[in-house]
Order: structure tokens, then sequence, then C-alpha cells
């Protein structure tokens, strides 16, 4: 905690008006009785309120004004304004300052609270009210833990509306740890060195142009969490795995997950969409899914050290121009009763084992006037693995049929399709 001195510090630094955002700050301040409020000005423009008779700083220059004025004309009629008053902080973590004194200092305060974090300060932060704005005033400031530390550089506990600007959260048990139902949106935001760097415990997260990486595990979701990240974010170089979704669901858009140990993403019972993302060279399958369903449309999985994607007891579509490519295993497996759907433009190409490997009673189905091509595959194009086990091609869900000739399915190293049961219309 912060002392007396440092408390008055921050408290000082509410501003007349905020910053580059452009938001509007209102600050409300009991009037002297004699009618006269005295004030102190530093260098860089911040106002604190002063009593009577007290000294400004050496480095401050001292103010003052009446409460009343002389009446002006009337303006004209401006647009109705916040409902609740809003609060500034600057904590500046080398000179002492902690973001925790400043959500002290805000917490009987209604409205949004805006927290400027100048430098790294090692603390834990727990936030558990809602309209909490948290922001770096530069690449790299933020919140730190040290290393081996089981604290969280930041906890959302039941907040809403919280949000994180230009942030970065290093080391600690999480990085990020949202729980019991809170809502965090940010942007810029930079997750590393942690045990897990994002846990979500039912909560939601969106993340834009942010960076989740360099932790042992880079992402986990339990039950009722979920997490979406967009426009050029990334998850990438855990030690152990990228994302292990346990329930919830996880939704990437504009999203690279790479170079991560293990699955880039581990899915069970969980759903999934990828859109428009690049799920690449990590240690284990770029998707593995047990149980729910996956949505991939638009974006590419290759260079991943096992199967492209791979589904056990679950559902995958695969759609528009996906290409499943350059994987040290299948580009597409499934398992126990899977179910594949393939429509578009799909290309499932230069694998290391077969295209597609069907098991047991697994089935793949698409349409016959998608340009879906399976090709130039190390093995066979797809491959059912034989009595006694009845591992399919067969018609889509809703009765299309799934075309294999042409160049459909074609230039496969092994063969094309292997197969013992084929449903055709």
């Amino acid at each position: 905690m912060c002392a007396e001195a440092c408390l008055k510090r921050i408290l000082g630094g509410l501003l007349v008006a905020v910053m580059a955002a452009g938001l509007a700050v209102t600050i409300t301040a009991q009037a002297p009785a004699n009618n006269t409020i005295y004030a102190c000005v530093n260098p860089s423009g911040l106002v604190r309120i002063i009593p009577p008779r007290a000294a400004c700083l050496g480095s401050e220059q001292p103010i003052q004004w009446n409460v009343t004025g002389p009446m002006g004309p009337a303006g004209p009629q401006g647009p109705p304004g916040p409902a609740a008053a809003s609060m500034y902080f600057l904590v500046e973590c080398a000179a002492g300052d902690k973001v925790s004194d400043a959500l002290a200092a805000g917490t009987d305060q209604s409205g949004r609270l805006f927290i400027e974090v100048k430098g790294v300060c090692q603390e834990s932060v727990y936030i558990a009210r809602d309209d909490v704005v948290l922001w770096g005033a530069s690449p790299g400031d933020g919140l730190r833990i040290a290393p081996g530390s089981h604290d969280n550089p930041l906890i959302v506990a039941g907040g809403q509306r919280i949000q994180l600007y230009q942030l970065t959260l290093q080391g600690g048990g999480y990085g990020l740890l949202v729980s019991d139902g809170a809502s965090v949106r940010g942007q810029g935001v930079r997750i590393t060195g942690a045990n897990e760097g994002v846990g979500i415990w039912d909560g939601t997260v969106r993340l834009s142009r942010s960076w989740i990486e360099h932790n042992r595990k880079n992402v986990a979701i339990g039950t009722g969490g979920h997490l979406y990240l967009s426009q050029q974010s990334a998850i990438r170089d855990a030690e152990f795995m990228g994302a292990d979704v346990l329930g919830g669901s996880i939704d990437l858009d504009d999203t690279t997950v790479e170079g991560n140990a293990g699955f880039g993403l581990g899915i069970l019972q969980a759903h999934v969409r990828i859109t428009n993302s690049r799920v690449r060279n990590n240690s284990g399958a770029g998707v593995w899914l047990h149980g729910g369903d996956v949505l991939i449309s638009n974006s590419v999985i290759s260079g991943n050290a096992q199967q492209g994607v791979a589904v056990t007891a679950g559902t995958a579509s695969i759609r528009d121009t996906t290409t499943i490519e350059q994987n040290s295993g299948s580009g597409v497996q499934a398992e126990l009763g899977s179910r594949v759907l393939i429509e578009g433009t799909v290309l499932i190409q230069n694998n290391s084992q077969h295209g597609i490997w069907l098991k047991d009673t697994s089935v793949v189905g698409g349409f016959p006037a998608d340009t879906t091509r399976i090709t130039s595959n190390t093995r066979y194009g797809i491959l059912c693995d034989p009595a006694p086990a009845v591992a399919q091609i067969q018609a889509h869900y809703s009765g299309s049929g799934f075309m294999l000739n042409g160049t459909h399915v074609s230039g496969n190293t092994a063969g094309q399709i292997s197969c013992p049961g084929i449903v055709l219309p």
C-alpha cells in the first residue's frame, strides 16, 4: 500500500479534462466557507485543491478563485452531461505510486474511474467494481509480479465494463485472471511471463491488437469462460500449450496461433470459431478437439508437428477458402464417431500423412458443387480404417452428395480414396 503522502500525490492527480482519449472528467470539490478555492498547479498542468493557508510545493504555482463570480450572458443549450462524475488518477510507478491505492481512492465514487499507469508497478491489482479504465502511458508500461510468485498482476472479479489499453501484464500465476461473470475489453494488451497468461473462469474477455506470448500456457478457459481475439492478435511461443479450453468458448478473428510447444489450441467440450486466422508451426496438432465443435473459415492451418486438425468425438466444419497444408501428421484426423463437414474452396495438401484420415465410425461429407481439393499428400487423399471400422464418406447431413471424382481428390502419393464404406446419393 502507498504511504499517506503517496496517496495524497495520487489524489492530487485529478485532471479538469482527460488527455488524449477525449474523455471528459468531472471533479467535485467541497467549497471552503470563505467562498474562495485555493489550489496548486505543477509544471505538467495537474491541479490539486488545498486547504486555506496550506503551502504549495516548490515546483508548483499557487492559484485561487471565487466560488461565485459575476453572472455572464446565457449560452446555448448544451448536450446532456454524464449521469455520474468520472475520476482520473496518474500512477507514477517509479515514485512509489500504486494502482491499488488509486482504486481505493475511487471506491466511493460513482461513474467511470480512469487510471493511467506510468512505468511498471510491481503489485497485484484486484478489481471488483464496474467501469474502470486502466491504461499504460507508454508501450511496456503496466503491472509486474516477480518471477516465481503465485500472485497475479491483474484480477477482475465480477467487474463490468473494465477496459485495458496499451497495458503490459508480466509474470505471476495468471497474467490476467477473470472470474465471477466479469467483462473485460482491451486493445494493445501484452501478457507475458506468467504460468498461465489469461485465465477465464466464468467471464468474458475481448481483446484486439493484443499479444499473449511467452507464458508457460498462454490461455486457460474454464466453463462459462469466453475469449474473443481479433485484429492482428497473437497466441504464441508458450512453453506448454497455446490455449487450453475446458468448456466455454474461444473465438479468433485475424489472429495468429504459432510456435507453441504442444497443441496450438487444445479444446475439450468447448465451442471454437477460427476465422481469417493462422494456426501454424506448433509442436503438437494445430487444433485438437475432444467433444464440442470447431468452425474453421478462411484460415490457414499449416506446419504443425502433428495433425492440422484432430477431432475426437466432436464436429468440425471446414469452410470457404481454408487451407490445411504441410502438417507432419494428417491434414484432418477424425475418430470416435466424429463428423467432418467440408464446404467451399477448401484445400488440403502436402501433409506428411493422409489428407483426411477417418477412424472407427467417423464420417466426412460435403457439397458436390464445391471446389474442394485434396491433393499432393504423402499417403492417401482420404483413408478410412479397414473393417470392422465403418468410417464413411457420406452424403452431407442435409442430403447433398460429396463429390469424389475429377480434381477433388487427386495426386496423392499412396492413392486417392481407401474406404470400406462410401454412401452417395
